[in-house]
């Protein structure tokens, strides 16, 4: 398969993932408030760890929360391997295989186009519960 062809691929596959995301507005919602009440129980969990303290092990409470932000947002993107573990287990792997497209830059390609929608918004609700908590 030529070069051009397999990047469309690739392509399609990434842009595929995206339009999957988007094509349930109700599931991101309901992991937008999940991710809510992740970072108010945590956004104010912390500061009792701080009792009065400027810094605990070099970190301020505002720099802390926003690793656990960049954290959740990292975790809570697709998780490649469930994917591949099943396939392997199920046997579609071989199918896959056959095809004549590198079977991690499929899927690489499809996570990322999911990591594009779901990133985003972790990422931006965690940043507007922090920039409340710590102005």
């Amino acid at each position: 398969m030529p070069r051009a062809n397999r990047v469309a691929a690739y392509a399609a596959a990434f842009a595929t993932a995206v339009r999957n995301g988007l094509a349930y507005p109700g599931e991101l919602a309901v992991g937008c408030v999940f991710m809510v009440v992740i970072f108010f129980i945590f956004a104010n969990l912390w500061p009792a760890a701080y009792a009065g303290r400027e810094q605990v092990e070099g970190l301020t409470l505002a720099q802390l929360l926003i690793y656990l932000v960049a954290t959740e947002t990292l975790v809570m993107t697709p998780r490649v391997w469930n994917v591949i573990q099943a396939e392997i287990r199920s046997g579609d792997v071989a199918i896959h295989w056959a095809r004549p497209i590198d079977y991690g830059l499929w899927h690489l390609a499809g996570f990322l186009g999911e990591a594009v929608v779901r990133a985003p918004l972790t990422f931006a609700v965690g940043a507007a519960i922090v920039w409340l908590r710590t102005g």
